[in-house]
């Protein structure tokens, strides 16, 4: 009803008063349906040397390198001293 719409200025006519009021108050509740945010909440961008850990590479790398080496050269003298393990079981049953 037109009768209870609160008027802050004089009209000359109610019924057209409330209807500018329900039209602006549509308006409104479509408004801050279709309202966006403010504040990006997107995850921020990737950087390499955060999660690429370059120098922690490098050092396995550099370990792994002195192992190899290490194994090459343990292997070298098993050969040459004739160290070898025998792989083949041979077990009697009885």
């Amino acid at each position: 009803m037109y009768r209870g719409h609160p008027n802050v200025v004089p009209v000359a006519s109610k019924y057209l008063a409330h209807k500018e009021y329900i039209q602006d108050r549509m308006e409104h509740k479509q408004n801050i349906k279709n309202a966006q945010g403010l504040i990006d909440l997107s995850s921020p961008p990737e950087r390499a040397h955060c999660y690429q850990r370059i120098k922690q590479k490098k050092i396995k790398e550099y370990e792994l390198a002195i192992i190899e080496r290490e194994n090459a050269r343990l292997r070298t003298k098993m050969l040459q001293n004739g160290a070898f393990v025998k792989t083949h079981n041979s077990y009697e049953t009885h």
